[in-house]
């Protein structure tokens, strides 16, 4: 069984997955970061409403970002921690990948995962590669894809900027999706 954790942006999010499939899920989305006061009740709440002792785990999987940089620490944290603690290993995954893991590739449609870094900026994962991009038209016409399927935070910056076949998918990262 593995833990995995998210809290890259303000959805706090706890799963347990055994043989690539979804187990449980706790998530807590608010407007602000509540990772502190929730991360380890929730890790606890989880372990508990499956009758399980930390000792069951044979791995942890954590959101390494981008993101928050203090809810990374603390979900990063938490892991090391516990992973050190019970000598398992930990699998490092980012939030683009937990995005893109979200949608697949829906109908021909790529997905293009962009996290937001204020003002009309934005971090983007396609492709299986990060950059860092002003989201404007030309940005979208050089970005090489036809049929595109925006997620994260920033994708609805991409509203005004969208192709003829794009579309955009409110989706958090969610430790669901690892």
């Amino acid at each position: 069984m593995y833990l995995c954790l998210e809290t890259a942006t303000r959805n706090c999010s706890v799963a347990l997955i055994k043989d690539n499939a979804l187990v449980d899920l706790l998530e807590r989305e608010e407007t602000e970061f509540v990772h502190a006061e929730a991360l380890h009740q929730m890790m606890k709440d989880i372990l508990d409403g499956n009758n399980l002792k930390p000792s069951d785990l044979v791995g942890i999987a954590v959101g390494i970002g981008p993101g928050s940089y203090t809810g990374l620490r603390i979900g990063v944290t938490a892991a090391k921690g516990l992973a050190y603690a019970l000598n398992i290993g930990m699998v490092p995954i980012t939030t683009g990948e937990l995005l893109v893991n979200s949608v697949g590739s829906e109908n021909g449609f790529t997905p293009v995962a962009l996290i937001d870094a204020r003002r009309n900026d934005a971090y983007v994962y396609s492709k299986g590669r990060w950059s860092f991009a002003t989201l404007n038209e030309e940005w979208r016409a050089n970005l090489g894809i036809e049929r595109v399927i925006f997620v994260g935070d920033a994708a609805f910056k991409m509203n005004d900027l969208l192709g003829n076949e794009d579309q955009v998918k409110a989706v958090s990262p969610s430790a669901k999706h690892f």
